[in-house]
Protein backbone atom coordinates (compact mmCIF):
# COMPACT_ATOMS: atom_id res chain seq x y z
CA UNK A 1 0.00 0.00 0.00
CA UNK A 2 1.31 3.45 -0.90
CA UNK A 3 1.76 5.91 1.95
CA UNK A 4 0.03 9.27 1.87
CA UNK A 5 0.23 11.77 4.68
CA UNK A 6 -1.78 14.99 4.54
CA UNK A 7 -0.70 17.88 6.73
CA UNK A 8 -2.93 20.92 7.32
CA UNK A 9 -1.75 24.08 9.04
CA UNK A 10 -2.81 27.69 9.36
CA UNK A 11 0.78 28.95 9.21
CA UNK A 12 4.34 27.97 8.33
CA UNK A 13 3.42 25.15 5.94
CA UNK A 14 6.19 26.42 3.66
CA UNK A 15 8.68 25.66 6.46
CA UNK A 16 7.58 22.01 6.47
CA UNK A 17 7.60 21.86 2.67
CA UNK A 18 11.10 23.34 2.45
CA UNK A 19 12.52 20.99 5.09
CA UNK A 20 10.96 17.88 3.57
CA UNK A 21 12.26 18.87 0.11
CA UNK A 22 15.78 19.58 1.33
CA UNK A 23 16.09 16.28 3.17
CA UNK A 24 14.36 14.05 0.62
CA UNK A 25 17.74 12.56 -0.42
CA UNK A 26 18.09 10.97 3.01
CA UNK A 27 14.85 9.05 2.49
CA UNK A 28 15.88 8.03 -1.02
CA UNK A 29 18.81 6.12 0.48
CA UNK A 30 16.24 3.90 2.18
CA UNK A 31 14.16 3.42 -0.97
CA UNK A 32 11.57 6.03 -0.02
CA UNK A 33 10.80 8.62 -2.68
CA UNK A 34 8.10 11.07 -1.61
CA UNK A 35 6.33 13.56 -3.84
CA UNK A 36 5.15 16.75 -2.19
CA UNK A 37 2.00 18.55 -3.31
CA UNK A 38 1.15 21.95 -1.85
CA UNK A 39 -2.37 23.41 -1.95
CA UNK A 40 -3.91 26.49 -0.41
CA UNK A 41 -7.49 26.26 0.74
CA UNK A 42 -8.83 29.27 2.56
CA UNK A 43 -7.39 29.71 6.02
CA UNK A 44 -5.53 26.39 6.01
CA UNK A 45 -2.80 25.17 3.72
CA UNK A 46 -2.42 21.53 2.75
CA UNK A 47 0.78 19.62 2.14
CA UNK A 48 0.49 16.06 0.87
CA UNK A 49 3.43 13.69 1.16
CA UNK A 50 2.90 10.78 -1.20
CA UNK A 51 5.08 7.72 -1.63
CA UNK A 52 3.94 5.61 -4.58
CA UNK A 53 6.12 2.60 -3.79
CA UNK A 54 5.08 -0.35 -1.69
CA UNK A 55 6.91 -0.04 1.62
CA UNK A 56 7.54 -2.59 4.32
CA UNK A 57 6.58 -1.71 7.89
CA UNK A 58 10.04 -0.45 8.87
CA UNK A 59 10.23 1.90 5.85
CA UNK A 60 6.71 3.19 6.54
CA UNK A 61 7.70 3.85 10.13
CA UNK A 62 10.86 5.63 8.98
CA UNK A 63 8.76 7.91 6.75
CA UNK A 64 6.33 8.66 9.59
CA UNK A 65 9.19 9.32 12.02
CA UNK A 66 10.93 11.60 9.52
CA UNK A 67 7.81 13.70 8.88
CA UNK A 68 7.08 13.77 12.63
CA UNK A 69 10.57 15.13 13.32
CA UNK A 70 10.19 17.94 10.77
CA UNK A 71 6.83 18.96 12.25
CA UNK A 72 8.18 18.72 15.81
CA UNK A 73 11.01 21.09 14.89
CA UNK A 74 8.40 23.57 13.68
CA UNK A 75 6.22 23.25 16.78
CA UNK A 76 9.02 23.38 19.34
CA UNK A 77 11.35 25.76 17.54
CA UNK A 78 8.90 28.31 16.24
CA UNK A 79 5.28 28.00 17.30
CA UNK A 80 5.62 27.61 21.06
CA UNK A 81 8.04 30.51 21.48
CA UNK A 82 6.02 32.70 19.11
CA UNK A 83 2.78 31.89 20.95
CA UNK A 84 4.36 32.68 24.32
CA UNK A 85 5.54 36.04 22.99
CA UNK A 86 2.08 36.81 21.55
CA UNK A 87 0.39 35.94 24.87
CA UNK A 88 2.73 38.26 26.74
CA UNK A 89 2.15 41.09 24.26
CA UNK A 90 -1.63 40.76 24.46
CA UNK A 91 -1.99 40.25 28.20
CA UNK A 92 0.72 42.59 29.51
CA UNK A 93 0.21 45.75 27.47
CA UNK A 94 1.22 47.98 30.37
CA UNK A 95 4.73 46.59 30.58
CA UNK A 96 7.72 48.12 28.87
CA UNK A 97 9.31 46.06 26.08
CA UNK A 98 12.35 45.32 28.24
CA UNK A 99 10.08 43.88 30.96
CA UNK A 100 8.19 41.84 28.36
CA UNK A 101 11.47 40.42 27.09
CA UNK A 102 12.52 39.44 30.63
CA UNK A 103 9.13 37.84 31.25
CA UNK A 104 9.37 35.98 27.93
CA UNK A 105 12.84 34.62 28.78
CA UNK A 106 11.60 33.50 32.20
CA UNK A 107 8.56 31.69 30.77
CA UNK A 108 10.68 29.96 28.12
CA UNK A 109 13.14 28.89 30.86
CA UNK A 110 10.26 27.52 32.94
CA UNK A 111 9.01 25.46 30.00
CA UNK A 112 12.49 24.12 29.33
CA UNK A 113 12.96 23.14 32.99
CA UNK A 114 9.55 21.48 33.11
CA UNK A 115 10.20 19.35 30.05
CA UNK A 116 13.72 18.38 31.07
CA UNK A 117 12.27 16.64 34.13
CA UNK A 118 10.34 13.98 32.22
CA UNK A 119 11.44 14.23 28.61
CA UNK A 120 12.86 16.42 25.99
CA UNK A 121 9.98 18.42 24.52
CA UNK A 122 11.05 17.77 20.95
CA UNK A 123 11.31 14.02 21.50
CA UNK A 124 7.91 13.98 23.20
CA UNK A 125 6.42 15.88 20.26
CA UNK A 126 7.98 13.48 17.73
CA UNK A 127 6.61 10.52 19.67
CA UNK A 128 3.07 11.91 19.85
CA UNK A 129 3.09 12.81 16.14
CA UNK A 130 4.45 9.39 15.19
CA UNK A 131 1.70 7.65 17.18
CA UNK A 132 -0.86 9.86 15.45
CA UNK A 133 0.53 9.03 11.99
CA UNK A 134 0.50 5.28 12.74
CA UNK A 135 -3.28 5.42 13.05
CA UNK A 136 -4.16 8.34 10.82
CA UNK A 137 -2.72 9.69 7.57
CA UNK A 138 -4.09 13.19 8.14
CA UNK A 139 -2.89 15.83 10.56
CA UNK A 140 -4.24 19.28 11.33
CA UNK A 141 -1.35 20.76 13.31
CA UNK A 142 -3.46 23.49 14.92
CA UNK A 143 -6.10 21.00 16.08
CA UNK A 144 -3.45 18.52 17.19
CA UNK A 145 -1.87 21.10 19.48
CA UNK A 146 -5.20 22.38 20.73
CA UNK A 147 -6.85 19.05 21.53
CA UNK A 148 -4.45 16.09 21.52
CA UNK A 149 -1.41 17.82 22.94
CA UNK A 150 -2.80 20.34 25.41
CA UNK A 151 -2.18 18.14 28.48
CA UNK A 152 1.54 18.48 27.79
CA UNK A 153 1.51 22.27 27.83
CA UNK A 154 -1.03 23.03 30.53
Amino acid sequence: MADKISIYASRDIHYIYKNLCSKNNILKRYGIDIKLHFKESGEFKLLECINNKELDESSSNLLRKYISAVIADLIVGRWIKRDIWNLINVNYKGLRNSDKKRLYKRVVEMYQQRFLKFSNLRNLTVEKLFIHFCGNGRLNIDGFLRFRFKEVFF
